[in-house]
């Protein structure tokens, strides 16, 4: 009696184990990062390189030439087409995590960079395509929602709806005296007639990758790179020129109309398998 309980205990045992290992090898995290391009002009080639601040060494295709001192935004609402189903609700994983509230990421080209990632827990997985919200959307834009010092300071004024801003990229560049001015790229809602206009809008990329799971070493690792283009905001499909904005665009819903129409095209998603855990 007792070598057949001591038989059954060790069967119990190891369909533990087994399912154990095999809920581990179902686990899987995606990893989202965030990168700010611009074109630049290198020996008379147009070379697609990571922002570099506070120098002038970009020119817009109004030919006017400009430096980027600050680009800080939000993106929201993150979700990833897996095996047929959204899902949402990602986590950070690297950099601050006060700056990930309520779904809302904040991203500044300055500081230290921020990461998030989902964990599927499925074997074989499909991911088709990313969704995401630029800026912040009318449920979340609530004001003095936010306490964090960084995400605090991106109050949008109540006279112009209040809320955060969903974008501010500032910008100095040569005019047409030949002297430096500002343009200040202040994103948020704007006003209408008796009324303010949410310009948040809503993006989906293809984004495929396939894998397995449990053929996956220890250091695999799928990611999606968020890759924001600062030059088209200012040229696709509206060429923006900066000489006529110098007292900065907030409460002139014409040209934030022009800018979130510019910003459906700047955006690029990069999906690929990723091995080096020392890159991170």
């Amino acid at each position: 009696m007792m070598k057949q309980t001591d038989f059954r205990s060790k069967i119990l045992l190891l369909i533990l184990f087994v399912v154990h290992i095999n809920t581990f090898a179902q686990q899987t995290t995606v990893r989202i990062t965030f990168k700010q391009n611009c074109l630049q002009l290198i020996s008379n080639q147009l070379i697609d390189t990571p922002v570099v601040l506070n120098k002038f060494i970009y020119q817009n295709e109004c030919g006017t030439k400009y430096q980027i001192n600050q680009i800080q935004y939000f993106i929201s609402d993150i979700e990833l087409h897996v095996n047929g189903e959204w899902i949402g609700n990602p986590e950070v994983c690297f950099g601050n995590p006060r700056l990930f509230v309520n779904n809302c990421c904040y991203i500044d080209c300055e500081n230290e960079p921020i990461g998030l990632q989902f964990t599927i827990k499925k074997n074989k997985i499909s991911i088709d395509s990313i969704r995401f919200v630029f800026g912040i959307p009318k449920d979340k834009n609530i004001p003095y929602s936010f306490s964090n010092p960084e995400l605090a300071r991106m109050y949008w004024p109540e006279a112009l709806g209040g809320g955060y801003h969903y974008m501010k990229t500032n910008i100095k560049f040569i005019d047409k005296q030949d002297s430096v001015s500002l343009f200040n790229c202040h994103l948020g809602r704007g006003v209408g007639n008796d009324t303010f206009i949410d310009n948040d809008f809503a993006m989906t990329f293809p984004c495929k990758l396939t894998f397995n799971s449990k053929k996956a070493t220890p250091y695999f690792y799928p990611r999606i790179d968020i890759i924001m283009h600062v030059e088209k905001w200012f040229s696709q499909p509206n060429k923006i020129d900066f000489n006529l904005y110098t007292k900065g665009i907030m409460g002139k819903q014409d040209i934030m109309s022009q800018l979130c129409e510019n910003g459906k095209n700047v955006f690029e998603v990069d999906p690929y398998l990723w091995y080096e855990v020392s890159q991170f």
